[in-house]
């Protein structure tokens, strides 16, 4: 069985890969989904839980790490029945995620496509909605993709439509 991790920053494109996939007929998940309970937002100052969070208070934002409870995630993965499965998320422990899977995939698109696909994004909370959110996506952007590649995974242009996107990571995961 092939577990395969599909990353990016908000607006590379995970969530719409991630159906493109399932259409496919090949199992993919949005792990960051809230159904799946496997990630939270926690406190940089305490470590703990951040219980009001809001996405759109920019001083709550800068003093939380989204978190994936990597116990819950590897019971998630162990369920897995299908030969080959998609995960998609990003989280600020990426690094002990990606251990967990057989290949990792970063989508990287360009800052222009990124805004785009903020500005238009349906279906998911609030996080870069606004001008402020976005231009905190681009300032990690480049330093959060170096270091990703660094670690070991693979690049994917993820600049055309989610269709082009999925049909190369599934060529790229060799299936």
């Amino acid at each position: 069985m092939k577990k395969i991790f599909i990353t990016g920053v908000a607006g590379s494109g995970k969530t719409a890969v991630s159906r493109v996939l399932n259409a496919l007929g090949y199992k993919a998940y949005d792990i960051e989904d809230g159904e799946h309970g496997l990630f939270m937002m926690v406190r940089k100052d305490t470590g703990e839980r951040y219980v009001d969070f809001d996405n759109a208070d920019m001083e709550k934002l800068n003093n939380a790490n989204w978190i994936c409870d990597l116990e819950k995630l590897r019971d998630f993965i162990s369920k897995q029945i299908e030969e080959v499965v998609f995960y998609c998320g990003i989280a600020h422990n990426n690094e002990e995620i990606m251990s967990l899977f057989d290949k990792s995939m970063l989508l990287r698109a360009d800052p222009e496509v990124i805004t785009t696909r903020l500005l238009t994004r349906e279906g998911t909370d609030d996080y870069a909605n606004t001008e402020t959110g976005r231009q905190r996506v681009l300032s990690y952007k480049d330093e959060f993709e170096e270091r990703m590649i660094r670690k070991g995974m693979i690049a994917v242009d993820a600049n055309p439509d989610s269709e082009t996107i999925a049909r190369d990571i599934i060529n790229l995961a060799s299936i």
